[in-house]
């Protein structure tokens, strides 16, 4: 395991926030991708609202860098989109050696990677 953490919380709610993202690495840089993601796991944990961040490389194929987090609610999840500690894990989705898989789901939906574009641009629109 790269890099866990998890706070206490009990049978998730259907109202939380549920991010899974699986990136792909080139050769020799799947360090990097886990360093930057392993910088947002302490930070993202220090945050009342989530309930777990972990960084690990997937067991089956290794190239692969599994992010994963769980915030209480959407709310908690956009605030946290927009915090300039998301661009460490924007960087982290730029590079990868191909399209990551993105999935978000809350309260019984299910998004992928456009959402973090449609919340990033709302707050430009709300003039953050």
């Amino acid at each position: 395991m790269a890099g866990t953490g998890q706070a206490t919380g009990a049978r998730p709610p259907s109202d939380e926030m549920v991010t899974t993202i699986r990136i792909p690495t080139r050769p020799g840089q799947i360090k990097d991708v886990i360093a930057v993601l392993r910088s947002v796991v302490g930070p993202s944990l220090a945050q009342p609202s989530c309930r777990q961040c972990d960084v690990v490389i997937d067991a089956i194929e290794d190239r692969y860098v599994l992010f994963h987090e769980r915030w209480s609610s959407f709310q908690d999840f956009e605030r946290h989109v927009r915090s300039d500690l998301y661009d460490r894990v924007l960087s982290a989705l730029e590079m990868a050696s191909e399209a990551p898989e993105v999935r978000f789901e809350c309260g019984g939906r299910t998004w992928g990677l456009d959402l973090i574009r449609d919340v990033r641009l709302a707050r430009e629109g709300a003039g953050d």
